[in-house]
C-alpha cells in the first residue's frame, strides 16, 4: 500500500492502516526430488540479500518490513 501510494499520487487517497503483520507461509512438496534443493537455494540467497543490504533496500521501495526483526 505504501509503495502505491508513493508511485502513483492518487488524490485523496490515505493510509489509515492495515491488518496486523500475518505470516505468510511457503510449502514445497515433499514428493519433488527438487523442494530441498529450492527451499536451500531460497534461504541462501536471503540469507546473501540481507547481508548486503540489498534485501533491505528493496524492502524499503515497497514500505515492507524484514519479518526476521519482526517482534512476535
Amino acid at each position: 500500500m505504501n509503495f502505491s501510494l508513493r508511485k502513483y499520487h492518487i488524490a485523496g487517497l490515505e493510509s489509515i492502516g492495515c491488518e496486523p503483520e500475518t505470516p505468510l507461509f511457503v510449502a514445497f512438496s515433499p514428493k519433488k526430488d527438487s523442494s530441498q534443493k529450492i527451499v536451500k537455494l531460497i534461504d541462501e540467497g536471503l540469507a546473501e540479500m540481507r547481508k548486503s543490504g540489498r534485501f533491505a533496500k528493496i524492502l524499503e521501495r515497497y514500505g515492507a518490513k524484514d519479518w526476521a526483526d519482526l517482534k512476535r
